[in-house]
């Protein structure tokens, strides 16, 4: 087989990577921030896909970081709320993603993964 296609999300890059910018906006909820988030981007995916009312997953994503924070109780200006969705386009790859890749056999000659952001993400 030659070609190879992954989901990007929480398979090649860490959906939790983004506990760093949570945590420096919101100091002691980086980790809370970061697990409801997550489980609200799934949650409104399935939802929506359910209803038949697609959005596409940067609007998700979006939706989703403001229900987290409004649920904790926090208040994010405009520049932090952005700071912390800049952060989502940026995932840290897990450690072993790029050497598993690499250590397929037959070499894979193409490379392909899915993302369900917009296309101007």
């Amino acid at each position: 087989m030659s070609t190879f296609v992954f989901d990007a999300y929480g398979t090649l890059y860490d959906v939790n990577s983004v506990a760093t910018a949570t945590e420096e906006a919101f100091p002691g909820y980086g980790d809370t921030i970061t697990q409801v988030w997550r489980l609200k981007q799934l949650e409104y995916t399935w939802l929506r896909s359910l209803m038949g009312r697609y959005e596409d997953f940067w609007s998700v994503t979006q939706e989703s970081l403001a229900y987290t924070l409004n649920t904790l109780g926090l208040q994010a200006g405009p520049e932090t709320f952005d700071s912390i969705l800049d952060r989502y386009l940026h995932l840290t790859p897990y450690p072993d993603a790029l050497e598993a890749l690499e250590g397929c056999a037959p070499p894979v000659t193409r490379w392909q993964y899915f993302r369900t952001a917009a296309k101007e993400c």
